[in-house]
């Protein structure tokens, strides 16, 4: 409330003698000696947000001094709303600036809200081609998520034939399908980008084979008759398979690039790579 007459706000080389009151006789709130500002301080107090930042352009402010608050926000999010108190002033803001006149103890409170994900998902074979018959990967939400959501997929092969060999991502060079679930669920954790798009590679990796069983006994090689059993080793199942009419076996669900081992009682044992 006291000046130095004559003098700036360093006071350099003033005394106690001269030091005095501030005088407003025209009210404008404004000393009319030295032109002090004799307005009160006004708090503006910005709260916390999520996605985004708004800041003042000055550290202190007093009863009618202009306030410029900058709005960004921040990646994968979206400025939605900002209230002076209680009072919405969104349609105000322009260029990601808000302007208004400090009066009283404010507290600013801005909205940002994050940006859905942009899905997508691709199926593709062994070679890179697509091919949508094999499986699928579906995203479990089936209403979509958004900018920092935890994502899950649920990947689905056309038959337990076939397996995901490969679950990437863009973006990333992880190869997601060693996490693939029991029940097909695949958690990718929270996701901060606005275009996701998962690719899925499946592989055949069972199949159905015949055979034509022959018995070499004694230098003779001769179809065996029909409902001789035969011993496969080298699949899930061990019981035995028994020929039919025309000496032959059907192998369900033989592991591709392994090899199996086929025999009958008396006979040798004769490997066969399933291709």
């Amino acid at each position: 409330t006291e000046h130095w007459h004559d003098a700036t706000c360093e006071h350099v080389g003033k005394v106690d003698k001269d030091r005095a009151a501030h005088i407003d006789e025209d009210g404008n709130k404004r000393c009319d000696e030295c032109d002090y500002n004799m307005a009160e301080a006004v708090a503006i107090t910005i709260g916390s947000v999520t996605g985004g930042k708004v800041t003042a352009d000055k550290t202190s402010y007093k009863e009618g001094d202009t306030v410029t608050l900058t709005i960004k926000a921040d990646t994968g999010y979206t400025f939605k709303s900002i209230l002076l108190g209680d009072a919405d002033k969104t349609a105000e803001v322009a260029d990601g600036k808000l302007t208004f006149t400090a009066a009283t103890a404010t507290t600013v409170t801005a909205v940002f809200e994050a940006n859905p994900i942009k899905l997508g998902a691709s199926v593709k074979d062994a070679s890179g081609a697509d091919n949508a018959d094999l499986g699928t990967v579906v995203f479990k939400n089936s209403g979509g998520y958004k900018y920092g959501d935890a994502v899950t997929l649920v990947v689905t092969p056309a038959s337990d034939y076939f397996e995901c060999t490969s679950l990437k991502i863009s973006g990333s060079n992880k190869d997601y399908a060693v996490s693939i679930k029991a029940n097909g669920e695949v958690n990718l954790g929270a996701v901060n980008v606005e275009n996701l798009n998962v690719t899925a590679v499946f592989t055949e990796t069972y199949k159905d084979i015949g055979i034509t069983v022959k018995g070499n006994k004694l230098g003779v090689t001769e179809l065996l008759a029909a409902d001789t059993e035969i011993t496969v080793r080298g699949i899930a199942s061990d019981a035995p398979i028994k020929t039919d009419g025309d000496g032959k076996i059907t192998v369900v669900k033989a592991p591709i690039g392994d090899t199996i081992y086929v025999s009958a009682a008396g006979y040798l044992e004769t490997a066969v790579t399933v291709t």
